[in-house]
């Protein structure tokens, strides 16, 4: 990986220990490889010394890919009314001990994140999270989202307490909910816009239909001498 050669450096007292040497050699990766190496020295006359003992150092290895995905505590859900959507995975790291410090997050309009980018952030701090556990949640922060039916695609990494930032998760989806459709068929005592009423508490009714097939749990009704809503 790295031979350097007889290579010139300040002088050094008996006992003294030398100024730090960095590597120059075959490029080195996050890929949890272990590593050895020795040093010898050569004196002011010229004479070549022996090789130290043997050391080694172990490279450390980037987190692996977040698993079990969740919005709103579910996977993938569909009819989220929450339009800051909290968000949550699993940590997983080679190294047992390393902990993660912080996130990424991409959340876009397509699965391949080519589409419009509506919350992108980076290297956010976190409160530490071990190995195998869930993050806590993390709520959304981008593009104002609203109850129109749209499906969002996000993904997140995380950096470990060495700076080491890991891969990507995979891609998981959230829908928003879409509201009900406007009501229909409106009816005054059981007829459409009826005259002659003699009932001074006529009763109203309506179509409900939804998008999302969801049922109608309240209702607002306003009734005004204007049809522009601007009378009493």
């Amino acid at each position: 990986m790295w031979d350097s050669g007889q290579t010139s450096m300040t002088a050094l007292a008996i006992g003294a220990r030398s100024s730090d040497i960095p590597y120059a050699g075959t490029a080195l990766s996050l890929n949890g490889s272990t590593y050895y190496w020795r040093i010898r020295f050569t004196d002011n006359r010229g004479t070549v010394g022996v090789w130290s003992s043997t050391a080694n150092f172990t490279m450390n290895t980037a987190p692996s890919a977040p698993t079990s995905l969740l919005t709103e505590g579910v996977s993938n859900p569909t009819r989220v009314t929450d339009v800051t959507p909290e968000f949550s995975a699993i940590y997983n790291d080679p190294n047992g001990s390393d902990t993660a410090t912080k996130y990424d997050i991409d959340v876009n309009t397509n699965s391949s994140f080519t589409g419009t980018m509506v919350w992108s952030a980076s290297d956010i701090p976190m409160s530490a999270v071990s190995n195998g556990a869930r993050t806590e949640d993390i709520s959304y922060a981008g593009t104002t989202l609203t109850l129109n039916g749209t499906t969002y695609y996000w993904r997140i990494r995380f950096t470990d307490n060495y700076g080491t930032k890991g891969a990507w998760s995979s891609t998981a989806n959230f829908r928003m909910n879409t509201p009900p459709n406007v009501p229909e068929s409106l009816q005054t005592d059981g007829q459409i816009n009826p005259t002659g009423i003699t009932d001074t508490t006529p009763i109203f009714s309506a179509l409900h239909t939804d998008p999302d097939t969801d049922n109608a749990t309240h209702y607002q009704i306003q009734v005004n001498t204007n049809s522009s809503f601007t009378g009493t």
